[in-house]
């Protein structure tokens, strides 16, 4: 399957539906990059130009960035973001996706305050991941998670993680085999 091939698909889950983000997620995804406590440890954002965007966001024109970051990046076959929202009424709670597609890749996530400590993210995470699994060439995910970012770390072991370093931005490698 080439890069181009890709197809995000929708996921269902006990509670939640994700389908692929889009810019009818733009109100969700401003209140999710204008929270000061999601920025805090999301590192640097930027647009598919590459273009720094200023994190909270202060706009939903630049949380508009950064969707269409990741429809480039869907596009290319390179990386994307499935919208998280609530089984039943559609609820924006969140995003989860990968930064890198390929023989390891790199899973990414964020959610609304709101939801935190729900096992929401676990759920969602859980199902991008095995949707991962039925990737060809696919062997490893990695997450690289900010020092000090505890409720990521506890997810990431929840998930199957284990630390493999720090990536060179003083981040945490977390790292998981797809088998």
């Amino acid at each position: 399957m080439g890069a181009k091939d890709l197809v995000v698909p929708e996921l269902t889950t006990a509670r939640l539906v994700m389908v692929p983000l889009s810019m009818a997620h733009g109100a969700g995804m401003f209140a999710l990059f204008s929270a000061p406590e999601v920025c805090r440890y999301s590192g640097r954002a930027r647009d598919a130009d590459g273009q720094d965007i200023v994190l909270p966001a202060r706009r939903q024109a630049d949380s508009d960035r950064i969707i269409g970051l990741f429809l480039a990046g869907a596009a290319q076959g390179e990386w994307f973001r499935w919208a998280v929202l609530r089984r039943g009424d559609g609820r924006f709670m969140g995003a989860v996706g990968f930064n890198r597609l390929g023989e390891i890749s790199e899973i990414a996530y964020h959610l609304l305050p709101e939801f935190w400590g729900k096992g929401i993210m676990r759920e969602a995470a859980g199902a991008a991941l095995e949707w991962l699994r039925g990737r060809p060439g696919v062997r490893a995910v990695e997450a690289h998670i900010q020092a000090g970012n505890q409720r990521s770390m506890a997810l990431a072991a929840c998930l199957g993680f284990h630390v493999a370093g720090e990536d060179g931005e003083g981040r945490l490698r977390y790292a998981a085999l797809l088998c």
